[in-house]
């Protein structure tokens, strides 16, 4: 069975973006079940991986990517407005979590932002454990 659901809030974000956000994990189970779209990007460009992310989400991230076999590498890559991407912006907010399940995704920690900083010579200044280049996928 599919489900169409064409109502978009304020800046073109889906009922999936918004539960996502929310962190209501049983609602965006129900959506995605009943197939909706889950590449749906809203007027930044950003999926509901990408805010499950953004927002801490681990196990909402996990369930999208494994449950419902949504490609994480729409936003491995994807860099905001100040170059950087979501590995590096999980390693400025000491978020270990999400940047080895990142990381495990294939994003890459060598990528430079535009001050030619990567999220692994952050980890190096900062001497976050096991965020270093030889620490990364341990």
């Amino acid at each position: 069975m599919q489900i169409q659901i064409l109502w978009t809030a304020k800046e073109g974000r889906t009922a999936l973006h918004l539960t996502t956000v929310a962190g209501h994990r049983g609602p965006v189970e129900l959506l995605c079940k009943y197939n909706i779209d889950i590449k749906i990007e809203d007027k930044f460009g950003e999926t509901a991986l990408y805010k499950a992310i953004m927002n801490n989400y681990h196990s909402i991230a996990s369930m999208l990517e494994t449950k419902f076999n949504v490609d994480p590498s729409s936003i491995i890559m994807k860099k905001n407005r100040h170059g950087q991407t979501l590995l590096y912006t999980m390693v400025i907010a000491k978020n270990h979590k999400m940047s080895q399940l990142l990381y495990n995704w294939g994003a890459n920690p060598t990528i430079c932002d535009g001050n030619s900083k990567t999220p692994s010579s952050i980890a190096v200044i900062r001497k976050y454990k096991h965020m270093s280049n030889e620490d990364f996928g341990k």
